[in-house]
This record gives structure tokens, C-alpha cells and sequence, in this order.
């Protein structure tokens, strides 16, 4: 029947923390705080220090990967200007679509500063984002947390047939 949902395969030791209507699913571990009361797909670590992660579909004109990333860096300078510092660039995969990361370091104007690591794909023409946002501190120790989130994030395939079929049964 057309109301039948596949039933998930939720990574061990991990829990889904989307929000109704996402196109992907982002794995955290249970040892992360679910929180996507915001409307945005995310958990956080500790509540004492910055340690979050979010992940998004975006809706860009961008061709390519690079033409994205690049938007996004310019959106960060803006915020940030003086105030931030690439550190690497990369190439990966996210759901299985071929991605590019990049971590940044940025100081808000009260000196306070967050390592950051973005990760986007291009996926059924739009891109998805996961944002890791950290104090330094945290950074390392929660990276291979991170790495597991990257490798376990799923982008779903629009079912479009599927969905026709839906509507000649009505």
C-alpha cells in the first residue's frame, strides 16, 4: 500500500535526529542530545560548551560543488570577515554522492572562537550540508564522532513513480 514505510536500519549504537519531511536521515550516537526542535535536522554533545551538529537540504543555483562551496564561504566571510581562517579543504562522500569538506576556525567579535567542519553533496539537484560547530577544545575529541556521522548519513531517492502510482489508486 502506498501509506507502507520502509523499515529503518538505524546504524548500533546511534539514533536518527531528523525532523518530519527530510530528504536524508543523520545518524548521531545516543550520547548526543537530540535537537531539531529548531526545524533543522540536529543534536549536540554538551550544553556547557559549543559542540553541535545540523545538517540540511539547501537550494542553490551553484553548478558544481565548488561554485557551492565557494557560496558558502562567501557567506561565512561575510559574517566573520578578519575573523576567520580556513584550515583544509577535502573530498569525501556524503550519502553516497560524492562530497567536499572544509574545516574554518572563526572568532565572534567577543573573541570567542569555534572550529568548524562543513560537509556538501549534490544530490537530485539539491545540496545537502552537515555543519560539525565546536569549541576547540571539544573539536578533536568529538572529530571521530563526526566521521562517523559523515559515514553513516543517507540521502533518500525521490520516489516519484512511487508517488504516481499513489495518486491512480485515489
Amino acid at each position: 500500500s502506498c501509506a507502507k514505510r520502509e523499515k529503518e536500519e538505524v546504524p548500533a549504537g546511534m539514533q536518527a535526529a531528523n525532523v518530519e519531511g527530510d530528504l536524508f536521515r543523520l545518524y548521531v550516537p545516543t550520547s548526543w542530545n537530540l535537537n531539531n526542535g529548531t526545524g533543522v535536522a540536529g543534536a549536540y554533545y554538551t550544553a556547557t560548551k559549543t559542540s553541535g551538529v545540523t545538517a540540511r537540504r539547501i537550494r542553490s543555483d551553484a553548478e558544481t560543488l565548488d561554485a557551492f562551496y565557494e557560496e558558502c564561504m562567501a557567506g561565512h566571510r561575510a559574517t566573520y570577515g578578519e575573523r576567520l581562517r580556513l584550515d583544509a579543504t577535502d573530498v569525501t562522500t556524503l550519502g553516497g554522492e560524492d562530497a567536499k569538506v572544509w574545516t574554518f576556525t572563526a572568532w565572534t567579535e567577543e573573541d570567542v572562537n569555534y572550529k568548524v567542519l562543513q560537509c556538501a553533496a549534490k544530490h537530485d539537484g539539491a545540496y545537502y550540508l552537515l555543519t560539525y560547530a565546536a569549541d576547540p577544545e571539544l573539536y578533536e575529541t568529538l572529530y571521530a564522532d563526526v566521521q562517523k556521522m559523515v559515514r553513516e548519513f543517507r540521502l533518500r531517492r525521490m520516489r516519484t513513480s512511487r508517488l504516481l502510482s499513489c495518486f491512480r489508486l485515489m
